[in-house]
């Protein structure tokens, strides 16, 4: 039988093992250990210098470890943080919109990952502010959408265009790295992600969190429907406002039907809250004497949790 260790099982073993360093029960120590000697030393070699063989995990050299340590450090909660890929945002590059869905039978269009974590969803401004990308311009006749040609800035909460280019892409601004964590824990490979996300009462995180926070006071939750097909000859041309049906509520879409009776364009005008599968109500856009013809295929993209930001 196939077997998968998931992303989300993944996140929380990071989770669990963070909280085992704070939470006082435990103590971790990270340790100096002696340099390579002039001579041949214990499971060393002349040439250890520039071929650094890889660590060896095993009995024998875990006391070895301990022999040879010069000094260590106890590992406290100002000492290790949650870490992300590092995406830094270049002009005209391509990057994948986030989708709920992407599998092997679903890959990413432009990385042709069968991961969301392993596609280029997400990035870092030169501001070490971090962005999710909403949409890239993409749709079923063009399934790798464009390049990005402007930097997203903002600090506004709702997604947004980044500028004028019309690049077709939206940015959903989610946090800025802190000057503190950018001074200890900044790599070329690495953004840090902060640790007490849904505890923290830092204002930045706070209205981040809170925006996302979908439910009946703030129906928030989908921020794009992606149109796969638009359909052909089927749908009376105009603009109609329809639901998104599905497990959540109040979720709106505005539609727009061009004249050959295709949908050109899907607009979330309420993002609703509760969702985690939902379809669009086409129903009431077909009439009586239309023509059969190929129906269309509209995607609701439902975020993690209630929320992007949550």
């Amino acid at each position: 039988m196939a077997a998968i260790v998931t992303d989300q099982f993944r996140i929380l073993n990071a989770s669990n093992f963070i909280d085992s360093v704070t939470g006082g029960n435990d103590s971790y120590y990270v340790f100096l250990g002696l340099d390579n000697p002039v001579q041949i030393g214990f499971g060393r070699t002349t040439n250890w210098n520039t071929n650094i063989p890889s660590p060896t995990d095993n009995l024998e050299y875990l006391s070895h470890y301990r022999d040879t340590s010069l000094f260590g450090k106890k590992i406290t909660s100002s000492n290790i943080r949650k870490l992300i890929r590092k995406v830094t945002w270049t002009s005209n590059t391509s990057y994948e919109m986030y989708r709920h869905d992407y599998s092997i039978q679903n890959p990413t269009p432009n990385s042709n990952s069968s991961r969301l974590y392993d596609s280029n969803y997400y990035v870092i401004n030169s501001d070490f502010r971090v962005y999710i990308c909403i949409d890239n311009g993409s749709s079923g006749t063009n399934l790798k959408g464009g390049k990005s040609q402007d930097e997203p800035t903002f600090t506004d909460l709702e997604p947004s265009a980044a500028g004028t280019s019309g690049d077709g892409y939206i940015w959903k601004y989610l946090f800025s790295v802190s000057p503190s964590d950018i001074i200890k824990f900044d790599s070329t490979e690495y953004v840090v992600v902060p640790n007490d996300w849904s505890t923290s009462t830092d204002s930045q995180i706070v209205s981040v969190r809170e925006n996302g926070n979908s439910g009946p006071t703030n129906p928030n939750q989908i921020k794009k429907v992606y149109i796969e097909n638009g359909g052909d000859e089927i749908y009376i041309t105009g603009n109609y406002n329809v639901d998104i049906l599905g497990d959540g509520s109040g979720g709106r879409v505005s539609i727009t039907v061009n004249s050959s009776g295709s949908i050109t364009s899907a607009q979330v005008v309420a993002g609703g809250y509760g969702y985690t599968w939902g379809i669009i109500d086409l129903g009431t856009l077909r009439g009586s004497n239309i023509p059969e013809g190929d129906a269309a295929k509209l995607i609701p993209i439902i975020p993690p949790s209630k929320g992007h930001g949550y």
